[in-house]
C-alpha cells in the first residue's frame, strides 16, 4: 500500500512539474516568436531556432531520447536569450540618447524628402523604444548612424541639382523596323519642373509600334516635384487620360483590330478603346499615376530648356 501511495504522488508531481513534448514545442516557438519581434539579433536567437528544429526533427523520425534531449536544449537557449533581451533594458538610455543627437543633427543637415524619411526612421525607432523594443530601435539607430555619410552625400547632390532641374525636359523618338517602314510611332514624353514646386508630365504616343501593332494614346500629370539624392519624384494631384487606343494585326487575314477582353476573339476593324478619364486628389488610385526619373536619364535622353 505505502508502495502504491507513493507511486500515485510521483505521478502526480511529473504530469504537474514537466510539460508533454508537443507542449514544450508550443511554449518555445512562441517564446522565439516573441524574441523575434523584439527585434533581437538572429545570432542569439538562432541556435535556440536550430535546436527546436532538430527535435522536431528527432520527434517525426521517433527518436524520443534525442528528441527530449534536444528539446531540453532549445529550452535552456530561450532562457538565455530572453535573459540577453532584458539585458537589453540597461541600455536603453544610450539609445535614447543617441536618438534624441541623431534627431537634432538631422533636423539641420536635412531638407524635403531627406527629411522625410530621416524623420520617418527615428520616429519608428521612438515608438520601439516606448514599448521597450530597444533591439529593434537600436537597429535602426544604427543603421541610420552608419549610413548617415552616405545620406548628407545624398542630400549635397540633391542641392546641387534642384535649380540645374527646374524647366522642361522634352523627349521625342520615332520607332523604326529594319523590314517594315510603316512602322513609325512617335514617342513623346515631358517634364516641367517649376520652380515654385509645381510639376507636368505628358506622355503621348501615336502610330504603328510594330509590324504587329499600333496606338494612339495621350495622359498628362500634374502635381509636385521634390528630389532625393539624383532622383526627381513627381507626387501627382491630378491625373488626365485623353485617350488610349490599341490595335493589333491579324497574321492569318493582315487585317487590323484587336482582341476582346471579354470573349478573346478577334474583333476586325476596331480599336481596344480605355476610356478617357480624370482623377482629382483623393483618388485612390491617383497614387499610381506619381512617377519618378533620375538627372542621369533626362540628361541622357531629354532635351533641356527653360
Amino acid at each position: 500500500m505505502k508502495y502504491l501511495i507513493g507511486f500515485c504522488i510521483a505521478s502526480v508531481l511529473i504530469l504537474v512539474g514537466c510539460k508533454s513534448f508537443e507542449d514544450n514545442e508550443k511554449d518555445v516557438s512562441k517564446r522565439l516568436a516573441v524574441l523575434e519581434q523584439k527585434g533581437l539579433p538572429d545570432s542569439l536567437i538562432s541556435s535556440a531556432r536550430l535546436a527546436l528544429s532538430q527535435a522536431q526533427g528527432d520527434k517525426r523520425r521517433n527518436k524520443p531520447t534525442d528528441a527530449d534531449k534536444k528539446m531540453k536544449e532549445a529550452i535552456s537557449l530561450v532562457k538565455n536569450a530572453e535573459v540577453a533581451l532584458q539585458n537589453s533594458l540597461a541600455s536603453k538610455p544610450d539609445v535614447v540618447a543617441r536618438l534624441n543627437a541623431l534627431s537634432e543633427k538631422s533636423n539641420k543637415d536635412f531638407r524635403g524628402l531627406h527629411k522625410k524619411e530621416a524623420d520617418s526612421l527615428l520616429a519608428a525607432a521612438d515608438s520601439l523604444l516606448k514599448i521597450d523594443y530597444v533591439f529593434k530601435a537600436q537597429n535602426i539607430v544604427s543603421n541610420f548612424e552608419n549610413d548617415y555619410a552616405k545620406k548628407l552625400k545624398d542630400q549635397a547632390t540633391a542641392d546641387s541639382l534642384t535649380l540645374r532641374i527646374v524647366g522642361t525636359w522634352t523627349f521625342l523618338d520615332t520607332a523604326k523596323h529594319s523590314e517594315d517602314k510603316n512602322v513609325n510611332a512617335v514617342d513623346r514624353k515631358v517634364f516641367t519642373f517649376k520652380k515654385d514646386g509645381g510639376a507636368y508630365f505628358l506622355g503621348e504616343k501615336k502610330g504603328q509600334t510594330s509590324p504587329y501593332s499600333k496606338i494612339d494614346a495621350k495622359f498628362e500629370t500634374f502635381g509636385t516635384w521634390d528630389i532625393k539624392g539624383d532622383v526627381i519624384y513627381i507626387t501627382a494631384t491630378k491625373f488626365v487620360q485623353h485617350r488610349q487606343s490599341s490595335w493589333q494585326m491579324n497574321e492569318f487575314t493582315n487585317k487590323w483590330g484587336h482582341i476582346s477582353p471579354q470573349t478573346g476573339q478577334f474583333v476586325e476593324g476596331k480599336a481596344n478603346v480605355v476610356e478617357g478619364e480624370t482623377l482629382d486628389t483623393g483618388h485612390k488610385d491617383l497614387d499610381k499615376q506619381s512617377r519618378n526619373v533620375s538627372f542621369k536619364e533626362l540628361e541622357e535622353w531629354y532635351k533641356f530648356r527653360k
